[in-house]
């Protein structure tokens, strides 16, 4: 047990970019060896971003964060590992297994050679889509893009309307999403509503500005990427991007000017299934060492 902590003290310290009250905040996404998973695959989990957004909420003011220009909420890719364990990756069909090993190994050497981290969402779904142990899918390719309105009087306010978190909440779900099994991946829960509300409420009031020469001005407050990892339910890696924005804009009728403000939002999503043209070509000491890799892909490294 006390070797345990150690190591996974030396992952946290190593590997993370969190501080240690960030760390502390942070939320359990899958299996407890998933920072371990972190050093070979070069990617966060998606509980740790959102952990770490949180953080920054508990140390500023929604004005605070619009003036710094960040997006709390916010990495180009991040990993959710849902219930997958060394034994649940062991017990999955062979062909996934090595999908999931040689995905591991494309995405650390992604990373490491951008040592900066400036890669994009779409430099990631090329590189996926160019992954020679995965095809693509594109039966299952999803974008969506919707909108909710709220009175600006409403939104601008100091105090968050719980009726607003509420409803953007269900927008979110029923209308933007749509999909059981991401929104559990996102790891966004209430809490986080509450605070992209805040958000958004003080970004409209920051583009009280723009609109006086500009009829539209949007900001955004969520840019999230996720891949998805394959398990029993979902045999597929699934890469999926949020955006939310918060937006103002001004209609003029004659010289009567309304003003309106809220929140928009793009989903798009796409899916990766074992390659079995590959697959069945490998030999077998190959498929022997892809799939002992992906198994050991939460258990720490040998040298300790």
């Amino acid at each position: 047990m006390k070797v345990q902590a150690i190591i996974l003290f030396f992952f946290a310290i190593a590997y993370c970019y969190a501080s240690v009250s960030d760390m502390v905040s942070m939320i359990p996404d899958g299996p407890a060896g998933s920072r371990l998973a972190k050093a070979k695959t070069g990617l966060q989990t998606a509980g740790m971003i959102i952990g770490e957004a949180r953080a920054m909420w508990s140390r500023n003011t929604a004005e605070d964060i619009v003036k710094t220009k960040q997006i709390p909420y916010h990495c180009t890719l991040a990993a959710s590992y849902s219930n997958l364990t060394s034994e649940v990756i062991r017990a999955m069909d062979q062909e996934l297994q090595i999908m999931i090993a040689g995905t591991n190994k494309l995405m650390k050497k992604m990373r490491d050679n951008n040592k900066d981290g400036n890669i994009t969402f779409n430099e990631y779904v090329a590189t996926m889509t160019q992954n020679q142990f995965v095809t693509s899918d594109d039966t299952e390719d999803v974008v969506r893009s919707s909108s909710k309105s709220f009175g600006q009087f409403r939104l601008a306010t100091n105090s968050i309307d719980q009726e607003i978190v509420d409803a953007v909440a269900l927008w979110f779900a029923n209308d933007l999403i749509k999909d059981a099994d991401i929104l559990a991946a996102t790891r966004i829960d209430i809490v986080d509503f509450a605070n992209i509300v805040g958000l958004t409420g003080a970004t409209v009031d920051s583009l009280e500005s723009l609109i006086v020469k500009n009829d539209y001005a949007e900001r955004s407050v969520v840019d999230v990427g996720v891949i998805r990892y394959p398990d029993a339910d979902h045999p597929y890696f699934k890469l999926f991007r949020i955006q939310l924005f918060a937006y103002r804009k001004s209609n003029r009728v004659l010289f009567v000017q309304k003003d309106a403000s809220g929140i928009r939002g793009l989903y798009q999503s796409k899916v990766f299934r074992p390659n079995p043209t590959i697959l069945g070509k490998l030999r077998a000491d190959v498929r022997e060492r892809a799939m002992k890799a992906a198994q050991d892909m939460f258990a720490p490294e040998s040298f300790f």
